[in-house]
Formats: C-alpha cells, structure tokens, sequence
C-alpha cells in the first residue's frame, strides 16, 4: 500500500513537471516568435515607407528546432509553426492584438 502512494506521488510530480516544461517550451517558442515577428513588420514596413518596396510575403525563421512560417500582410503577421497560428495584428505603434487560430 505504501509503494503505491509512492509511485503515484512520483508519478503525479513527474507530470507536473512535464506539463510544466511544455508550458516553458511553449512561452519560449511565443516570445521567440513574436521578437522575430516584429522584426519581420518593421522590415516590411520600412521597404514599403523608405524604399517603396513590396516586402517579401513570407518568411522562413527556425525557432527551437522548429520551422516557423511568417507571413506579411498588410495589417497583421501570421505565424504558424508546431504550436499552431499565432496572429499579431500590427499598427504604427507595434503589436495592437494577439490571437491564436
């Protein structure tokens, strides 16, 4: 009887820390988009304002051993990598709005 509330104490810590270290991927992999989402917009932005350019529509980023796609549009980044597609609604300021699809 004892063994066994050992192992499912052992049991229940270890998916806790599992759930855990996803969620730190996880938060990882967002920031890591995002900085390299912004990076993109300013870019694009300043081809089309400075240089009266068309900025590249997509991108290809690697991110946590992960491909990310960036795609630019005129008001919005979408980002779609392995946890799904994260928006970033952009203006004149930065980041406006956050959304996942």
């Amino acid at each position: 009887m004892f063994t066994a509330a050992v192992c499912a104490a052992c049991t229940a810590r270890m998916d806790a820390w599992i759930w855990l270290k996803r969620a730190q991927d996880r938060s990882v992999w967002e920031l890591s988009v995002i900085d390299q989402a912004k990076a993109f917009w300013h870019e694009g932005q300043t081809m089309k304002l400075c240089d009266r350019k068309q900025p590249e529509s997509l991108r290809q980023v690697q991110i946590q051993e992960d491909t990310v796609e960036l795609e630019y549009q005129d008001t919005a980044i979408r980002c779609t990598g392995k946890y799904g597609t994260l928006v970033l609604f952009m203006d004149f300021t930065g980041i406006s709005a956050v959304h996942w699809d």
